[in-house]
């Protein structure tokens, strides 16, 4: 089996597409254009460069990126027993798919691989091997973050915002969140729709401040997956909803009892 067989996306990832972000996706890759995709947390931005990595056959890696992820990280490092390629050299060297999940997280000097793979040129160069490694017309550098956590200190800026072909996710439609619940969760529609009326009750919280973030998609899949196998309904929202969203005692108490007794009935 070739290296490149080893970053694929074997199976395809379940996903339901919302607009036309499918096509936008093929157009940039054609174009040899970069993507970035911004969004609450749990709304399908792995999920879908994922199913875009499998559609187009191309290796993908991911980065998760964090206060401690530098340049050096990324592009490769000396071992005892020689180079080892980092993932950005990994996936130019494969044709693929480098995704920076979070990518505000990661230090500054990021930024000036980001800028170089986006440049017209799109190369980079490794200071410790002392030359420039240029990307092949099918690689891509996809980035992605959670916009409600910026702050002046954590942000892109914006010459590096505008090289990227940016998508902007979001909740799902009603209809459409439910057909992913009940697909992915493996419960019956009226289980699926009251998980989806909980949802918007915690995203209205987050509007009015109660709540720092609203349950995304996947929350509420974990939550119908609880069901499925035998978890009672409130119990399993507490769990995989309320419990991962807030510390609040008094949010967690009106949650619990006046929003869940209100999509499933004070007997469930």
């Amino acid at each position: 089996m070739s290296e490149k067989q080893d970053y694929l996306v074997k199976e395809r990832p379940y996903y339901e597409p919302i607009s036309d972000e499918v096509d936008i996706f093929k157009r940039a890759h054609k174009q040899q254009q970069h993507i970035a995709i911004t969004g609450p947390t749990g709304v399908g931005k792995t999920r879908f460069l994922e199913y875009m990595a499998h559609e187009l056959k191309l290796p993908f890696l991911r980065v998760i990126c964090t206060e401690d992820t530098d340049a050096s990280e990324l592009l490769g490092l000396n071992t005892v027993d020689g180079w080892v390629d980092g993932p950005v050299l990994k996936m130019l060297n494969l044709g693929g798919i480098c995704y920076l999940d979070e990518v505000i997280e990661a230090r500054k000097d990021v930024a000036v691989i980001m800028h170089s793979l986006t440049d017209t040129g799109r190369s980079v160069y490794v200071p410790k091997l002392g030359d420039y490694f240029h990307a092949p017309n099918n690689f891509m550098l996809a980035t992605s973050y959670n916009p409600n956590y910026q702050s002046i200190a954590k942000d892109l800026k914006p010459s590096t915002k505008q090289r990227f072909i940016t998508l902007n996710f979001d909740y799902p439609p009603e209809d459409l969140e439910r057909k992913i619940i009940t697909e992915e969760g493996g419960v019956g529609d009226p289980t699926a729709n009251a998980l989806v009326q909980f949802g918007k009750i915690t995203r209205n919280l987050k509007k009015s401040g109660q709540l720092v973030e609203g349950a995304g998609t996947r929350l509420l899949v974990l939550a119908a997956q609880q069901i499925q196998k035998g978890t009672p309904p409130k119990r399993a929202c507490e769990v995989a909803v309320i419990q991962p969203l807030t510390y609040d005692l008094d949010v967690i108490e009106s949650l619990k009892t006046e929003h869940l007794d209100l999509v499933f009935g004070k007997n469930d």
